[in-house]
């Protein structure tokens, strides 16, 4: 996600689901929605606005978040995965 976001072409949303077996929007729909106005969708990619790669790093930290909090609900398989403040 990291380097993906970085670029003008931004993440390919389908090779990083077929590549972690996960839905990306599913995932990160908090940040994803949160950030609207900097992350767009567009033919199946994410990609920053000008506005967004402004305060990318930010944006950066909140995935990482929730990457963590969803890989330690699946190690303990809670099967109750939703996202909470840090």
């Amino acid at each position: 996600i990291m380097m993906s976001l970085r670029t003008a072409f931004g993440l390919d949303i389908q090779t990083w689901n077929q590549k972690y077996q996960r839905d990306f929007e599913k995932e990160y729909q908090r940040v994803l929605k949160k950030y609207a106005k900097q992350l767009k969708i567009r033919n199946g990619r994410c990609v920053c606005t000008p506005s967004g790669l402004e305060i990318l790093n930010t944006i950066l930290v909140e995935f990482l978040e929730d990457s963590l909090y969803y890989s330690f609900a699946f190690v303990l398989g809670t099967g109750n995965i939703r996202p909470f403040a840090w």
